[in-house]
């Protein structure tokens, strides 16, 4: 490692630099950064500080989300199948090959949030020397919503870098590469070419960009222990160097088709337990780093910014419940009970990453029979209260939906309101539809639907009147929506119960399934303007529900693990609550994990 600091005075000081390096050692990529300052460490930004861990999160499963639908829309990639474009029949992770599917949700995916996001656990390189010594003479700075952007679109990250100036710093560091079989461990560079062509965006190949990895354990990449040798110069030129323009290393929106899409994410109201009022402030959806040179350019990405209409739904879809037919389907509830339904309000995709309805592995009895009445809840403050849940209003992300950029006529999901009396479920489907051009947005109330499981058939059956004849939920869609809703109730109660979904499958299709305990939390907060809201969240922490199998990793360790072998064309018809519950209870009591075969 080279701690010696020698000033380079002119461009062609710096090339004679590089050159009179001895050369990488065999398996090492030799590679460049620039920078303004000389801070000592070379850590990662988005592992200085937490400041933006919700952020992250959320940006994650976008860019999961979104690489998905990339990769069904591109016929030239493997894997690739034929599907219905239907925004409740996303396969989710089933659209990927299975030997790319680590590498894209990790790695790949990972590169997507380090240019256009928050940040991810890398350092930023390239290959390029000169790239490396733009960096360094241009000076990265933060600034407020510029003045040619609404007002109301007040919470933007937006970035520029001014200069050329005439000094800086030039790292040089020989990494190993790390190769497709290898795991991943602090100080590897990943070449991002090596990723498949989807990635390949125009803002990566612009920048020659690679990354070296770092960890919570290993941030520092100037570090001995990593055994990277990092040699550093400091220069002072008498001139500017020609430089490339910024829009070169900096494509827009109208080349760059992944910073198009994620441009195209609609604004939401913000929501925060900071106060009581609300100035009418619009967030991103996903936060975005706006590149902008000079404050008039910010305009053309100004006009991009939009919202769904209306931007929250609960405090207004009173406007769109038929009062009579409601008190005609469920005489039993006063009218003014019904409509104030729990709200829940969702900042992540969360229907995307479970399966079709067609791939029948949902475990309806489990849905129709292990539903809570009432949960914990925590208010902001930490106090804990209780929410009841049977009666609840979920409200989805604008995260659901991918072709925000592209489509002519968009219907994304907005909402289920639920009532349950624990004999029948009384649903209503709200659908936002969307036509871009034209200005036209509405919500479509779908219900109520009066909503029973059937032993006989397994399955959930649905009729609209009483005087309508029972029909299934093989035959509609929308019943994906409920399954997830009732999913996510179900794990907001801290009762053991196992998961209604399988989390892997093994050989000669046997199921596994985790058995758990509560691991959501509904966090309560208050806004005037908004009423009464609940976001969901983590148990223990602050960060948003993100999915079924997404955040599983994060939650307490599950109390074990049920093997159910395949019983015929469904999944686990006999497999009752109680007989999982009493398996569970038995297992906590004797204080280990367990693998229990429901059917030999």
């Amino acid at each position: 490692m080279d701690s010696h600091v020698e000033i380079l005075t002119s461009v062609e000081a710096i090339e004679s630099f590089v050159a009179g390096l001895a050369p990488p050692k065999a398996g090492s990529v030799r590679v460049f950064r620039g920078q303004a300052k000389d801070y000592g460490t070379l850590i990662p930004s988005s592992l200085r500080t937490a400041a933006a861990a919700r952020g992250r999160a959320i940006w994650r499963a976008y860019a999961h989300h979104l690489t998905e639908d990339i990769w069904r829309d591109d016929p030239v990639q493997k894997g690739f199948i034929e599907r219905p474009n239907h925004p409740f029949h996303i396969e989710g992770v089933r659209g990927i090959p299975n030997a790319e599917k680590h590498k894209v949700n990790e790695i790949w995916g990972q590169a997507v949030v380090q240019h256009y996001g928050p940040g991810a656990p890398f350092l930023d390189v390239t290959t390029s020397l000169e790239i490396a010594l733009w960096f360094a003479t241009h000076h990265f700075e933060q600034g407020e919503c510029p003045p040619t952007v609404p007002e109301s679109f007040a919470d933007g990250d937006w970035r520029r870098y001014s200069g050329p100036y005439t000094s800086g710093y030039i790292y040089v560091l020989d990494a190993p590469k790390w190769k497709s079989a290898d795991i991943l461990t602090p100080g590897m560079l990943v070449d991002l070419l090596d990723a498949p062509k989807i990635f390949h965006s125009p803002r990566i190949l612009a920048q020659a960009a690679c990354l070296i990895y770092a960890s919570e354990t290993e941030r520092d990449l100037w570090s001995e222990a990593l055994g990277l040798r990092v040699a550093m110069r400091k220069f002072e030129l008498l001139t500017p160097p020609r430089s490339r323009e910024y829009y070169d290393l900096f494509p827009g929106p109208e080349i760059d088709d992944w910073y198009d899409r994620l441009l195209s994410t609609p604004f939401i109201p913000r929501i925060e337990a900071a106060s009581e009022t609300s100035k009418g402030e619009l967030q991103a959806s996903l936060p975005v780093t706006l590149y902008v040179p000079r404050d008039d350019e910010a305009e053309a990405l100004g006009k991009r910014m939009d919202t769904v209409k209306p931007p929250l739904l609960y405090p207004g879809f009173r406007n769109f419940v038929d009062e009579a037919k409601y008190a005609a389907m469920i005489p039993h509830c006063p009218i003014d009970l019904m409509l104030n339904p729990v709200p829940i309000l969702l900042e992540g995709p969360v229907i995307y990453s479970t399966p079709q309805l067609e791939a029948n592995i949902w475990h309806k009895g489990l849905l129709a029979t292990d539903r809570p009445v009432d949960v914990p809840a925590l208010e902001f403050d930490g106090a804990e209260v209780t929410a009841p849940v049977t009666n609840v209003f979920f409200e989805f992300s604008p995260l659901e939906y991918c072709k925000w950029h592209c489509a002519d006529r968009i219907e994304v999901p907005r909402g289920v309101w639920i009532m349950d009396d624990q004999l029948f479920l009384y649903v209503t489907f709200y659908i936002g539809v969307s036509r871009v051009g034209e200005e036209e947005h509405g919500v479509t109330a779908i219900g109520p639907w009066q909503i029973a499981y059937s032993d006989f058939d397994q399955q959930f059956i649905w009729k609209g009147t009483e005087d309508d004849e029972w029909f299934g939920d093989h035959d509609q869609p929308l019943f994906k929506l409920l399954f997830v809703c009732l999913e996510m109730l179900r794990m907001l109660s801290p009762a053991p119960k196992p998961l209604a979904l399988p989390l892997f499958m093994e050989p000669l299709g046997d199921e596994i399934i985790h058995t758990v305990m509560g691991v959501r939390n509904l966090l309560s907060l208050k806004r005037a303007s908004f009423g009464h809201h609940f976001l969901l969240s983590l148990t223990g922490s602050n960060e948003p529900y993100l999915g079924m199998f997404t955040d599983l990793s994060k939650s307490r360790t599950p109390i074990g693990l049920l093997k159910v072998v395949q019983p015929g064309a469904h999944l686990f018809p006999d497999v009752f609550p109680h007989v999982l519950r009493q398996t569970v209870q038995k297992a906590q009591e004797e204080g280990y994990p367990f693998t229990f075969p429901m059917r030999e």
